[in-house]
């Protein structure tokens, strides 16, 4: 039977602060008002996971990679009104899954 990672489908990834930040904005500005923010650092596949994972918790065994996965490629509308808006309210861009699972796993792992 596979693990549980093994079987992880390719996703679209973002930061839990990045979203509560991005709601902040939706409610302070008012050029947002009505408007659908689309919230995405970007794409991931179980490989990057892993990859991350490894780099940030060295001492831990994982898996090898597994050849030939792919991204996710949905037809969904670039997040760059949602970046914008993340530079402009708090002078930053979207986390990085590497400080995003950083974030997470530190007390698990």
């Amino acid at each position: 039977m596979a693990a549980f990672i093994d079987t992880f489908p390719p996703f679209l990834f973002v930061n839990v602060e990045d979203v509560a930040q991005l709601h902040v904005a939706a409610l302070l500005l008012p050029d947002v008002e009505g408007e659908r923010i689309l919230a995405f650092a970007g794409p991931f596949n179980r490989n990057d996971l892993v990859r991350s994972i490894r780099k940030l918790f060295p001492g831990r065994q994982l898996s090898e990679d597994i050849p030939g996965l792919t991204m996710n490629e949905s037809s969904i509308m670039p997040a760059a009104r949602a970046n914008d808006l993340l530079k402009g309210m708090w002078d930053k861009e979207f986390t990085s899954l590497d400080d995003s699972l950083k974030d997470n796993l530190e007390e698990f792992l």
